[in-house]
């Protein structure tokens, strides 16, 4: 579990929190954000190959509650290990996260909380609210979330296959960085996660680019993609229906990640579910419409006992 925190310094210019860091047993160190308001605590999980920079647009209109947003391991500002303690097949897999979260959760003294995910962060909500019932979830919000079955995109067999693991390497990160191979990846990636590119924030660029450039990190996306899948992929889903915790549904219905069908799935298969699709949207609602994702987590949060 995790036994200490510590305090970080910000930096960023675009934070919209001061940050903080929290130690675990041993050497891991999980980074966040958090506002320390006394309202009730939403913890935000960014998703795969992203940081705690993706609420930089929605943290601002969410200022009735304790926000709390971590960098997952191997992501952002967060320890990297090389985890060569754990089986091949745990490396950054989601249930490798959800113990450092559940652990992070711990170690913050948290309850009653709301988890609010988005894409792989969603995913990993609804593995700590099926694996961890003592954590007494109040609310949790998926938006555009993993959870069924699906052909991954491409570019995630190469990054978690032999090409990831070779550019993995000290050699030839390096050289992927200064030949801007990199940021050609993060740039496809965003028009990919974006309906309208023209809303993609600069500072969530900077903020990936400073991620791809840290020392582990390319290793930590490289098992995080081959490790990708959970043993339990494709029965996980059938356990949606024992799911009591009031659920919101949200999705860009212009999803070109994840396959906006699934905002249904989720809605028939979670009882209770409350769904709400944005149109004109990509993969990230927060980012694209905050104002309007902020309008329906407050309303959902208002009516939870």
């Amino acid at each position: 579990m995790l036994t200490r925190l510590r305090h970080i310094t910000a930096d960023h210019k675009d934070s919209a929190w001061p940050q903080y860091g929290v130690s675990p047993i041993g050497t891991h160190a999980v980074a966040y954000c958090d506002n320390r308001l006394d309202g009730p605590p939403l913890v935000l999980l960014h998703g795969l190959f992203d940081t705690k920079a993706t609420w930089l647009r929605l943290a601002p209109l969410l200022t009735r509650y304790r926000l709390i947003a971590p960098d997952l391991l191997g992501h952002g500002d967060s320890a990297k290990p090389d985890c060569a303690a754990e089986p091949p097949a745990r490396r950054y897999a989601p249930d490798m996260q959800g113990d450092a979260l559940r652990d992070f959760i711990a170690a913050l003294d948290l309850d009653k909380l709301v988890l609010v995910g988005s894409s792989l962060g969603g995913g990993l909500a609804l593995r700590l609210l099926l694996r961890f019932p003592e954590l007494q979830l109040r609310g949790l919000v998926l938006i555009a979330a993993a959870g069924y079955p699906q052909v991954l995109p491409g570019y995630l067999g190469l990054l978690g296959g032999w090409p990831g693991r070779l550019l993995a390497t000290a050699p030839l990160s390096a050289l992927a960085r200064h030949a801007g191979l990199l940021r050609l990846i993060s740039h496809r990636t965003f028009r990919r996660c974006f309906h309208d590119p023209d809303k993609i924030p600069p500072a969530l660029v900077a903020a990936t680019h400073a991620a791809l450039a840290a020392p582990g990190a390319l290793y930590a996306y490289h098992q995080s993609a081959k490790n990708i899948v959970p043993p339990d992929n494709a029965d996980f889903h059938r356990r949606f229906a024992d799911i009591a915790c009031p659920t919101l549904v949200l999705w860009g219905a212009r999803d070109r990640v994840l396959d906006p069908r699934n905002a249904h799935r989720f809605a028939a298969d979670i009882p209770g579910a409350e769904l709400h699709l944005l149109p004109d949207c990509g993969h990230a609602p927060h980012l694209e419409y905050p104002a309007t994702v902020a309008r329906h987590i407050a309303h959902f949060v208002s009516k939870l006992p």
